[in-house]
């Protein structure tokens, strides 16, 4: 084999070596934050759905500002990374849509996202992801005046081809895929299963609201959030459907008219991460201790 064909053998294998060795040396957590901006990008861009930027300076200015307060006060220094606050900013900002404009919401739903990272403790961790809490706590009580996002994106498939597919390569970067595949894949499972049951309903009415905004949101970010997550590959997988199934159990009994469960129906899936979600990182911890105690003794 001559040296000019051994050199065109070569290429390609290096080539591909080194485009491997640039993906690994990417950084989960920067490109989750690309991830982020990326949606809220499309967002504004292609469906004009931010609804004023003033809303994204005050729910970031909230976030920042209560991170850089509390890392201070309760850590006794500055913040070393504020990719958690932006994060929590830009989803904030994105799906709350409150009434006649108001922009409480997002200053108070910035300052309950961080906080609840400090105060919300159980053995050193906090238990729930910071948007989804803050979410959950602003549906149930300011609910007159506050929704969230729904809708307003719409569906178009290139928009939601190119954040599927970057969010993909992202959270597997970020070694989670299985957990987003794992809760998709129970999505439709259950989905299948409450249309076969309800003849008001059909399969692809069921699985519609997957491909909307807020689930690009929740899937890729809320139930995939390292800090929150448990420690086990099977476990994940286990939590990630136990939450699909709570959320399908939730919208099963809203089409049966059931009166306690009507406080959730603006959004069944953010509240079932927000019971499941805990109980499972308060359960994964304390039996870390357990085993680290065990150890200890052996």
């Amino acid at each position: 084999m001559s040296l000019t064909d051994q050199a065109r053998t070569d290429a390609p294998d290096s080539a591909l070596a080194k485009l491997r060795k640039a993906y690994g040396g990417l950084n989960a957590k920067h490109l989750v934050t690309f991830l982020n901006t990326l949606i809220l990008v499309v967002a504004e861009w292609v469906y004009g759905g931010l609804g004023g930027y003033d809303r994204l300076f005050v729910s970031l200015g909230s976030c920042m500002a209560t991170e850089l307060v509390l890392s201070w006060f309760v850590l006794g220094s500055l913040p070393k990374s504020y990719l958690s606050p932006y994060i929590s900013g830009i989803s904030l900002s994105l799906l709350l849509k409150p009434a006649h404009g108001l922009l409480w919401p997002f200053a108070l739903g910035g300052f309950l996202a961080i906080a609840s990272k400090y105060v919300l403790r159980y053995r050193g961790r906090h238990l729930w992801n910071p948007t989804n809490f803050s979410i959950c706590v602003l549906l149930v009580t300011a609910a007159p005046v506050l929704t969230k996002l729904t809708h307003e994106w719409g569906n178009n498939a290139v928009a939601n081809l190119v954040i599927w597919s970057v969010g993909l390569i992202v959270i597997h970067r970020a070694r989670l895929l299985h957990v987003t595949l794992s809760y998709v894949v129970a999505y439709f499972a259950f989905s299948a299963l409450r249309a076969g049951i309800s003849s008001e309903t059909r399969f692809w009415t069921e699985i519609g609201p997957i491909t909307g905004p807020m689930y690009q949101l929740f899937v890729f970010f809320m139930i995939t959030d390292p800090p929150t997550v448990v420690r086990s590959f099977r476990g994940r997988i286990f939590v990630a459907v136990l939450i699909a199934a709570v959320e399908h159990s939730i919208r099963f009994g809203l089409d049966r008219d059931v009166t306690w469960l009507q406080s959730f129906a603006v959004a069944p899936a953010l509240f079932a991460l927000c019971f499941v979600g805990p109980i499972a990182k308060s359960w994964d911890l304390r039996r870390a201790a357990l085993e680290a105690r065990k150890a200890k003794q052996a």
